[in-house]
């Protein structure tokens, strides 16, 4: 009678022990967001964001110039939430990576305007890839980030 109650007991500790462990080794993912108020001023003006994402920028967007507010970097584990202010933008961008899967990381994004969201999004990124996030609109055009995950 007594071995089948130990058995269990046995197999609950190993299941735990597999569960800690499996949560200790949750991958690290590190990102790079930049902020980018893009616009369709009279006068386009030149734009100071790099070549290969501004053709980018240009062959998903219709605006006519793309000036950067700035990029934020950070590292989490898989499950917590990453945090960054996108303090010209005047946004607060959160990304939380729900899973690495291969070279796929998925993460859920929000972008939040004075405590509330204005976009939430769940996203697959290349493991060193870029996604474009469409932000909200602002007085001189829109907000576009530049999601990068490792």
């Amino acid at each position: 009678m007594r071995r089948p109650r130990a058995l269990g007991v046995l197999v609950g500790v190993a299941w735990l022990a597999a569960g800690l462990a499996a949560h200790a080794q949750a991958p690290t993912v590190t990102f790079t967001a930049q902020a980018i108020e893009a616009s369709s001023p009279k006068t386009p003006g030149r734009s100071d964001i790099d070549a290969s994402l501004l053709g980018e920028l240009k062959a998903t967007f219709q605006f006519t110039r793309y000036r950067s507010l700035g990029t934020v970097s950070g590292s989490v584990r898989v499950g917590q939430m990453w945090s960054a202010s996108l303090t010209s933008a005047g946004l607060v961008f959160e990304v939380t990576p729900r899973a690495v899967d291969g070279g796929t990381i998925t993460v859920d994004v929000r972008l939040l305007r004075e405590g509330a969201p204005v976009v939430t999004t769940t996203l697959r990124i290349a493991a060193g890839g870029k996604v474009l996030v469409g932000g909200p609109t602002i007085p001189t055009g829109r907000i576009i980030v530049a999601l990068t995950g490792r």
